[in-house]
């Protein structure tokens, strides 16, 4: 995520990665200390800072989407996927969605 920290400063960064890493530890951990943590750090973002994370959640998702997908374009103009389509129905849903 360095492209936020070019684009948006180091404090934006420092705050992004707190978010990004505090959330990390809650979802592979079930870590309740990071949940509240998470929570606490969220509700105390100003208007700014929250679309500066916002938007870096979005990008990064998109990135992620975009890797994830490998869509490339042959000779023909076809495009294809190397990766293998999922269905829906095939993706676990979280234990506590």
């Amino acid at each position: 995520m360095t492209w936020v920290r070019e684009q948006e400063g180091d404090e934006v960064f420092a705050v992004v990665e707190t978010i990004r890493q505090t959330a990390v530890k809650f979802r592979r951990e079930e870590d309740n200390e990071a949940s509240q943590t998470l929570e606490k750090r969220l509700k105390s973002l100003s208007p700014e800072q929250t679309v500066s994370v916002v938007r870096a959640f979005s990008y990064f998702s998109h990135l992620a989407n975009i890797a994830r997908t490998g869509i490339t374009t042959g000779a023909g103009g076809s495009t294809r996927s190397p990766v293998p389509a999922r269905s829906p129905a095939r993706w676990p849903m979280p234990s506590n969605a």
